[in-house]
């Protein structure tokens, strides 16, 4: 229900919308009391952690240069004494759009200006190898 009402409340928030929020909520099957209901609601405390958590997980990304995953935000966090779960560490990541693997943090894209891995190269007719370079 919370992310039809906040569909609901974006198309309410845009200018350019045609919709009204009745018909919204009649198109999408809830109704509109429960929408005004929902709208009028303070956030809860759960949410305002979520929100809190992903300001934090984004500073953490932009520190990292944007390299780092979900077990080392994890980790970073416990650290600086927040109390989370991986799981919800990972679904933060993934709410906020963040790119945060779930595996070991890696390297990102190899970058345009890498020069190229070498080949090793056998010459026909030798029995032994080119020296390493």
């Amino acid at each position: 229900m919370t992310a039809v009402y906040s569909f609901i409340a974006e198309e309410k928030a845009d200018s350019s919308s045609s919709w009204a929020v009745a018909e919204m909520c009649r198109t999408l099957g809830v109704s509109r009391q429960g929408f005004y209901d929902w709208e009028s609601r303070p956030p809860s405390a759960r949410e305002l952690g979520d929100r809190r958590l992903a300001v934090e997980i984004e500073a953490i990304w932009e520190c990292s240069a944007r390299t780092y995953g979900v077990p080392r935000v994890w980790r970073w966090l416990g650290r600086q004494g927040f109390r989370v779960s991986r799981k919800r560490v990972a679904r933060s990541c993934a709410t906020t759009a963040e790119k945060a693997s779930p595996g070991a943090g890696g390297s990102g894209p190899p970058s345009s200006t890498a020069a190229p891995p070498r080949r090793r190269i056998w010459s026909a007719g030798t029995s032994t190898p080119p020296p390493r370079m």
